[in-house]
């Protein structure tokens, strides 16, 4: 039996308007924090710097909820605090 890898941080934000603009203000503001974003409308991948390393992960959207999976994280860096910056960063004040 084959066990998969588990992903260290899980939450969904949920987001009124359209998907293509919450992506995009996603996508700005974590390439304006120095990071790395790929995907469309429906799903992707990012890695977000931090003094205490990256943050990688994968995203979906689905109905009005950005599902977000952390895959890889610093030991300090909380996924509450994760969490807490990616909504800045949907929220525009990030």
């Amino acid at each position: 039996m084959k066990i998969l890898p588990m992903s260290k941080c899980n939450f969904s934000i949920d987001f009124p308007g359209s998907a293509d603009s919450l992506v995009q203000k996603a996508q700005s503001a974590i390439v304006n924090a120095g990071g790395k974003f790929n995907g469309d409308n429906a799903s992707g991948g990012f890695i977000i710097p931090t003094p205490l390393g990256e943050v990688s992960g994968m995203y979906g959207v689905e109905n009005q909820s950005f599902h977000i999976s952390i895959e890889d994280k610093p030991f300090f860096l909380s996924c509450n605090k994760i969490e807490s910056t990616l909504r800045d960063y949907l929220r525009g004040s990030g």
